[in-house]
């Protein structure tokens, strides 16, 4: 949780928040933690993450987890516009 406090503190207006992992542990307590923190909006609704990567290429890393047929997780989050905020 402290991590994503820091990353909505030092994002910029406008800025964003992207993370993957093939992990889904890791994935779920992503999730819960981040959902603790009001200052951040997910930018992958209605999904809570998308299952491809939103870029027009792959890492050396994405490619062997694609190869391996392991599920890849990416997070996108912004920065929620001050008066959104509770």
């Amino acid at each position: 949780e402290e991590f994503f406090k820091l990353s909505a503190r030092k994002l910029k207006e406008n800025g964003k928040l992207f993370f993957a992992t093939d992990d889904e542990n890791l994935a779920q307590f992503a999730m819960s933690e981040i959902e603790k923190v009001p200052q951040l909006q997910n930018l992958c609704y209605p999904t809570k993450y998308l299952t491809q990567s939103p870029y027009s290429f792959n890492t050396r890393y994405e490619k062997k987890w694609m190869a391996e047929n392991k599920n890849l997780y990416y997070f996108i989050y912004g920065k929620k516009d001050a008066s959104h905020q509770i």
